[in-house]
């Protein structure tokens, strides 16, 4: 009996080991679940607002036009800004400027977003959703076709996300130049 008490023993102790093994397994995993988790989390909490700055030419309105008048219309340097929430929870966008890359300069352009110019509103901006803002590049407060310039969005959380440093299109200034000289009123 006590060969059997012995070999009862030393199954009961394997069997003993074996489940803190596969504990032990269970609680790494569960701590390794853990940390994905609570990274992930910080990751939905980050604010991931991106910037791209679109440049062409547009038609000046017109308002009386002859139709006799063979002249094109009149164009102008134009600047679009998409500003595109990739983060996982809603953004509010309270100020655009657009500010020289030597940071010397800059202009409130929160109009174009049909937001008060220093004001109190704000234009939410929903997880993957993009809003786009277009205006002249006369618009602008300093000469950008020397040091370029940044688009700035000012966020109500506090938080900032600046594009990268754009250079306006000299071969777009000089199509318009040329356009214009021939262009009617």
């Amino acid at each position: 009996m006590t060969a059997i008490a012995v070999v009862l023993s030393v199954v009961s102790l394997a069997v003993a080991a074996y489940a803190a093994v596969q504990a032990r397994r269970a609680s790494n995993a569960a701590e390794r679940s853990l940390k994905w988790q609570q990274a992930r989390d910080a990751e939905r909490r980050q604010t991931n607002v991106q910037i791209a700055v679109g440049q062409d030419l547009a038609d000046k309105p017109q308002y009386v036009h002859s139709l006799r008048d063979p002249r094109p219309a009149e164009k102008f340097y134009e600047l679009e800004i998409r500003v595109t929430n990739h983060g996982e929870r809603t953004e509010y966008v309270t100020r655009l400027c657009l500010d020289s890359a030597s940071g010397d300069d800059g202009t409130d352009v929160s109009k174009w977003l049909a937001l008060e110019p220093g004001g109190s509103g704000a234009r939410a901006l929903a997880p993957l959703e993009q809003v786009s803002a277009t205006g002249p590049l006369s618009d602008l407060d300093f000469d950008p076709t020397e040091t370029g310039f940044v688009a700035v969005v000012f966020l109500s959380s506090g938080q900032e996300a600046t594009s990268e440093t754009i250079w306006v299109d000299d071969s777009l200034l000089a199509e318009l130049e040329a356009h214009n000289s021939r262009a009617g009123p």
